[in-house]
């Protein structure tokens, strides 16, 4: 009896052994085996928007918006509003917002953990902050499940939190690398509903940030529309 409890004893004892150093050494694994069940998207990454060919309609009109040339069909002009340059009714739409790189600020006050964390975090995987929204969305649709072992401490809890927002992106939206017309940023591709297409062209140039969002029921149109882009310098 005495030997089957020292038997028992030895096993519980080397079991206890390499959890503890299985939690020294890895102590993401958790993490890792819990992101792995419930974010089947992890390792998804970006990859190149390859319908660059797309050729612009002669029957469309160009003009110059914020520092842009954008076409789009005859008859479409909105000059009523800058915000949204050109409409046909509920059937199609374009809207072009700028903003100064310079107001970009990846830290909001909603955040689950402090600024220093995020800062530690980023530094800690990708060596820096992202500057610009460009950056932030690469950096965590690049993000994949085998990041979260070079972890420790709060970077594996804020490893765990954008896991979760990369899943929930994931569903809504495909993101491309997308470089045309001297225009270099993502086309996301929001899955909106089966009537419509809806993009997002977002890039920065200069000193601004551009989004460039086109939504039609004609998926030709609409693409046709972001391949006429072109910066005005």
């Amino acid at each position: 009896m005495k030997k089957i409890l020292k038997i028992t004893g030895l096993i519980i004892g080397i079991i206890i052994l390499v959890i503890f150093v299985v939690v020294i050494l890895f102590p993401a694994l958790p993490t890792y085996l819990k992101v792995k069940k419930n974010c089947p998207h992890i390792n998804d990454i970006v990859e190149v928007y390859t319908d660059n060919d797309i050729s612009v309609s002669k029957d469309f009109e160009t003009y110059e918006l914020k520092g842009l040339y954008i076409s789009a069909p005859k008859g479409t002009y909105n000059k009523d509003s800058e915000m949204i340059p050109f409409k046909d009714g509920k059937n199609f739409m374009v809207m072009v917002s700028q903003s100064e790189l310079s107001d970009y600020n990846f830290y909001d006050v909603t955040n689950k953990f402090s600024k220093q964390d995020y800062e530690h975090f980023y530094n800690k995987l990708n060596g820096s902050i992202p500057q610009n929204t460009v950056e932030d969305i690469k950096f965590l649709r690049n993000m994949t499940l085998k990041d979260c072992l070079k972890l420790r401490g709060t970077d594996i809890k804020i490893f765990e939190e954008l896991a979760e927002s990369k899943e929930y992106v994931t569903d809504v939206e495909n993101v491309s690398i997308y470089e045309n017309n001297g225009v270099s940023g993502l086309l996301c591709d929001v899955k909106y509903n089966e009537e419509k297409e809806y993009l997002n062209l977002m890039f920065n140039h200069g000193n601004y940030e551009y989004i460039v969002t086109v939504i039609g029921e004609n998926s030709e149109t609409v693409r046709q529309v972001i391949t006429s882009v072109i910066p005005t310098d």
